[in-house]
């Protein structure tokens, strides 16, 4: 993560979404960025950190779990906002990272449907950290056939077509 002293040469250079995989770094970097920055929070959350996520993210990308959407769902409600999301689908059949399967993933948007402060924009994958060039593609193309099928079946409201995929090394 780039330190908030380089944020000023950043948005010269027009970067105007950064991600962050921390509440933590967030809330240490958050009020340096620019107006008009997109704060993207991709990492893991913790559901004890639902509400400091939701005051400092302007997306979410790693939804993972059932009893997550839960606890956003209710600390967003008060304020009636409603939070873009993507859904984490373990397209790797990694043991080591979380999500949904992706034969699993379009049931979680349906019901992801019945939260109203939930605005499931798309899907979010890793590939594994010991994926060869072949293994990383298979991972993104799982995502993107869960994409399409979502789409073509009309699933979601609207159906999510955003795709978050990778780390740095992919």
């Amino acid at each position: 993560a780039a330190p908030a002293s380089l944020f000023p040469a950043l948005a010269e250079a027009g970067v105007r979404d950064v991600g962050e995989n921390r509440v933590q770094a967030a809330e240490e970097r958050r009020p340096h960025a620019p107006a008009g920055w997109t704060c993207h929070g991709i990492g893991h959350l913790q559901r004890n950190k639902a509400a400091r996520a939701v005051r400092l993210f302007d997306e979410f990308h790693a939804l993972d779990s059932v009893r997550l959407a839960a606890t956003l769902e209710g600390t967003l409600a008060p304020s009636g906002r409603r939070w873009p999301v993507h859904v984490q689908v373990n397209a790797a059949r990694d043991p080591a990272k979380g999500g949904f399967a992706p034969e699993e993933t379009l049931d979680v948007v349906k019901s992801l449907a019945r939260q109203p402060h939930l605005d499931v924009r798309g899907f979010m994958t890793l590939a594994r950290l010991d994926a060869d060039e072949a293994g990383v593609r298979a991972t993104f193309r799982t995502l993107r056939e869960v994409r399409d099928e979502a789409v073509s079946r009309g699933i979601g409201d609207p159906p999510p077509r955003e795709l978050s995929m990778g780390m740095t090394d992919d």
